[in-house]
């Protein structure tokens, strides 16, 4: 599946080298490195555009429409060109050897983070989400990248490579971030180099090449290397614009608007650059006289082209349903506190809570050594400017910031410590005095507001900032490479002319002196340690890190806090068995059936392809080791999980069987749990129960007996998408994920439709169509209806009935009563059947046990209709196959050891 992306990328870049040739003809004012970056981001501009276009239209996103998307941008751009007869020339200014020879070397040191065992760790809950709407979004479901709760990049990027062959992995489904994050990488080389020297943009790039955020986001399917890319080129494009010539300063802020917006499609946290890029814009018209007048036009197309982007999206978006109901509450009050603690409400003291992440995710001498270099630096600026204040300053922050870390109850104005704290007042002198300083220097003031409006935002104004502190870091990493460039001047200074003429003096330390070999070492160290501590954490897959933590240690690693936050965790390496549970027991088709699971539904829906998950005595039970987000287990009334699943003795007193366990590098593991009186003539022994071993080739194609059902095992990610599951997106159309369509009205006046009807019969898998099927005595039938109500109420003590009946003569099974819509692909709680709106569509999960006494060879319909839960009388139907009766045949089931029925009815 390595082709899907590489088609995929080979598309983006040609769409890139279009609009770059096209918008930027004049090769020689931009250079190799900056041609090539530029390029790539509007490659992913494109990607994110197109798909967003295409998703709108009736032919939705696919490998024929991007194709053919993408070559129609081609030939418009090649038609204007040629009546506007230009064309691109020149040849970009070159790069010498030894630039090229670094830039290579931090490039693929960076990519020995993010490249390696890529696809090994299983999707974690957030990547998973972004799959379902992926798999949704080439399914046709158009609004699923509005049922979402940030911006839609991250979707249309997948299912874009997800779409080349409807087959994706977890291995392809990372590469386009892993290469948008080697990409801003790069970018940030662009800008480092641009605004402060070559050397400056090359140790930056190292800098936070090293840093674990920036590892972990290179490694997952999310939106923040997307975020990275497009906001490290609009800081870039808006440069060009402040200082370009006044022909082609327009065409920089043309493109500062796409990448900003095009950031703001990847999610919020774009909006934080926008301060710096809006300086940029406002320096140009304050130095250069008539500018603003000059490019008027410019500016309104920028403008334009930005709102148009932003709103063909966010309009939408927050107009859904899902926004109003889901989305805003979640932004206000899990992301931005809306409350925060017993003091209510912002400004907090978020550091701390953020600091404990950062130690894990990196070294603690990396963040040692790059507050060390941004202090050096930023001294420097102070007292340049003010001989003495800047040196009180610089004391104030050097005291001050372990304080907002280590003491927050020193900050807090109530009695929670998580509540209301003065920290912004500190955090904003800290802030503003660098920026008052030195508020001449186009280059500084830029780098440093991308620094302090994320760190301001998210320090004080958001009550839980997890991992998005991560905004912080690019800027970082500029600062602490000016002080690191300085050091490596000072270690070995360029040889100059000594005291006689024609005598050269020998190097010597520069201002360091006998200090010089004590910082280098140093360095090294950190350096050193550094890379060590990021392959161990997040590319070695001997030991899952983060979960085994605190019984396995980076050898020298420094954990100053002694508890880990118990959210905010993406990247590090983890693999149970899903793939095999996904390909063999549910996704497959060879099992079937309902599950429970101690795993996030989000997961566990991607790799049983949207089997139904119920906690009410289901067939499977399957209980991961180490999860991540727990679940409760057997207990569907359970507010939150236990802080460990159910043991083997409660297990086997709720009815299951130890069946099989599914592990992977011999530490991690799945076991598989079966209800009791389920096919069991074909196991022995459940107190030794049969194991087999992920990594022995079942996710690779390679065949292998199955144990449990003895056929070849089912290769999980040769599943194509599958247009029969929303998982994560309610149901607003049930009806488009049904097998069967149908169009039978109930009530003597129209009161509620059946518009279609699926299920699940465990020995066969998924069937439908009104096909015959056989089911085993002890089987559990899940059976999904899609209702609509019409315009007339349906009486207050209605309720579904569905039998499984030989009719007139005998009820086999049955399940009665309201509806019962499922959250996702879970369980979900009953519901009145007459508190459905005129118009509203509802699925209706329902789950018949077949008796484990049940006669083989006998036969049964599988009937629905609508009754009165207190008269006992069925409401008739009025329209439909069965027009005229009180209810609706579905299918016939046979119970398994005889023969279908042919041609009669039971």
């Amino acid at each position: 599946m390595i082709l899907s992306f590489l088609a995929w990328l080979a598309l983006i870049a040609f769409a890139g080298t279009v609009l770059a040739e096209a918008w930027l003809p004049w090769r020689d004012r931009t250079d190799a490195l900056e041609r090539i970056v530029l390029t790539l981001g509007l490659g992913y501009a494109w990607a994110v555009v197109a798909g967003m276009a295409l998703n709108a239209t009736p032919w939705g996103v696919n490998v024929g429409s991007l194709i053919v998307a993408t070559f129609a941008l081609a030939l418009v751009v090649g038609v204007g060109q040629r009546i506007r007869g230009g064309k691109a020339c020149g040849r970009p200014r070159p790069l010498d050897r030894r630039t090229w020879l670094a830039i290579a070397l931090v490039i693929a040191f960076a990519a020995l983070f993010r490249l390696p065992n890529l696809g090994w760790s299983e999707f974690q809950g957030d990547e998973a989400l972004v799959l379902h709407k992926a798999a949704a979004t080439i399914d046709g479901r158009h609004d699923a990248i509005y049922v979402h709760k940030k911006g839609p990049a991250e979707i249309l990027v997948t299912a874009e490579v997800y779409a080349i062959t409807r087959r994706i992995d977890e291995g392809t489904a990372r590469l386009p971030f892993a290469v948008a994050m080697l990409a801003g990488l790069a970018a940030l080389i662009v800008v480092g180099r641009g605004l402060f020297g070559p050397k400056v943009g090359v140790w930056a790039a190292l800098i936070l090449g090293l840093n674990g955020f920036f590892i972990a986001f290179g490694r997952v399917v999310q939106y923040q290397a997307l975020v990275f890319l497009f906001g490290t080129l609009a800081i870039w494009c808006a440069w060009r614009y402040r200082k370009d010539q006044a022909d082609d300063a327009p065409r920089w802020l043309l493109l500062t608007a796409l990448f900003l917006a095009c950031g703001l499609l990847s999610h919020y946290d774009a909006a934080l650059v926008a301060p710096a890029i809006l300086w940029l814009v406002v320096a140009r018209w304050r130095a250069e006289r008539g500018s603003l007048r000059r490019d008027r036009w410019a500016i309104a197309a920028s403008i334009l082209l930005g709102a148009v982007l932003l709103a063909s999206f966010y309009v939408p978006f927050v107009l859904h349903p899902y926004f109003r109901s889901t989305t805003l509450k979640y932004l206000v009050e899990v992301r931005m506190g809306g409350g925060g603690g017993d003091g209510g409400g912002a400004p907090y003291d978020a550091l701390p809570k953020w600091a404990g992440l950062a130690n894990f995710y990196n070294s603690a001498y990396y963040l040692l050594a790059l507050g060390l270099l941004v202090a050096a630096v930023v001294t420097k600026r102070l007292v340049a400017r003010w001989p003495r204040a800047g040196w009180a300053l610089a004391a104030l922050g050097a005291a001050g910031v372990p304080a907002l870390l280590l003491r927050p109850q020193w900050f807090a104005l109530t009695t929670d410590v998580e509540g209301r704290s003065w920290a912004i007042v500190l955090v904003a002198a800290l802030a503003l005095a660098p920026l008052i300083a030195v508020w001449r220097d186009d280059a500084w003031v830029t780098v440093w507001l991308w620094l302090i409006v994320p760190f301001v935002f998210y320090s004080t104004l958001v009550e839980s900032p997890r991992t998005h502190f991560h905004t912080v870091f690019p800027a970082l990493s500029i600062l602490a490479a000016m002080t690191f460039s300085t050091l490596s001047r000072s270690l070995y200074p360029a040889p100059r002319i000594g005291g006689g003429v024609g005598e050269r003096s020998s190097p010597g330390a520069g201002a360091l002196g006998r200090w010089a070999p004590v910082v280098a070492v140093a360095l090294c160290v950190v350096v050193a340690h550094s890379g060590y501590y990021g392959a161990q954490v997040f590319v070695q897959h001997e030991v899952s890190y983060k979960r085994s933590w605190p019984a396995v240690r980076v050898p020298m690693a420094w954990y100053p806090f002694d508890d880990l936050p118990g959210s905010g965790w993406f990247g590090f390496p983890y693999r149970a068995g899903w793939k095999y549970i996904g390909g063999t027991l549910l996704g497959g088709g060879s099992g079937g059936g309902d599950y429970d699971s101690n795993e996030e539904p989000a997961v566990t829906a991607w790799y049983t392809r949207g089997a139904p998950r119920c906690g009410d005595q289901p067939k499977y039970v399957f209980v991961a080791t180490r999860v991540q987000d727990r679940q409760p287990v057997l207990d569907p009334d359970a507010d939150e999980a236990p802080d460990e699943p159910p043991p083997a003795e409660a297990i086997i007193a709720a009815g299951y069987k130890h069946k099989l366990d599914v592990r992977t590098n011999g530490e991690d593991s799945v076991a598989v749990w079966e209800r009791r009186g389920v096919d069991d003539e074909h196991l022995t022994n459940f107190d030794l129960a049969p194991s087999v071993n992920q990594d022995a080739g079942y996710t690779s194609g390679t065949e292998g007996m199955n144990p449990i059902h003895g056929s070849y095992t089912y290769d999980f990610d040769l599943q194509d998408s599958d247009p029969h599951y929303d998982a994560g997106l309610p149901f607003d159309n049930p009806a488009r994920i049904v097998d069967e369509a149908r169009d039978d009205v109930f009530g003597s006046v129209p009161m509620l439709a059946l518009r279609g009807w699926r299920y699940v019969a465990p020995s066969r898998g998924d069937v439908g169509m009104g096909r015959e099927d056989a089911v085993a005595p002890g089987d559990r039938i899940i059976l999904s209806l899609a209702w609509a109500a019409l315009d007339q109420p349906i009486p207050p003590n209605a309720q579904v009935f569905v039998h499984l009946e030989r009719e007139g003569v005998q009820t086999l099974a049955q399940s009665d009563g309201p509806l019962h819509p499922p959250a996702e692909t879970v369980c979900g709680k009953p519901r009145v059947l007459s508190s459905l709106a005129a118009g509203e569509e509802v699925l209706d999960r329902r789950v018949i046990d077949v008796p484990a006494d049940a006669k083989p060879g006998s036969a049964y319909y599988i009937l629905v209709g609508i009754y009165d839960y207190e008269t006992g009388e069925r409401l008739p139907v009025i329209a439909g196959l069965d027009k005229g009766q009180n209810r609706v045949r579905l299918t016939i089931v046979t119970i398994a050891n005889g023969s279908p029925l042919e041609g009669h009815a039971p």
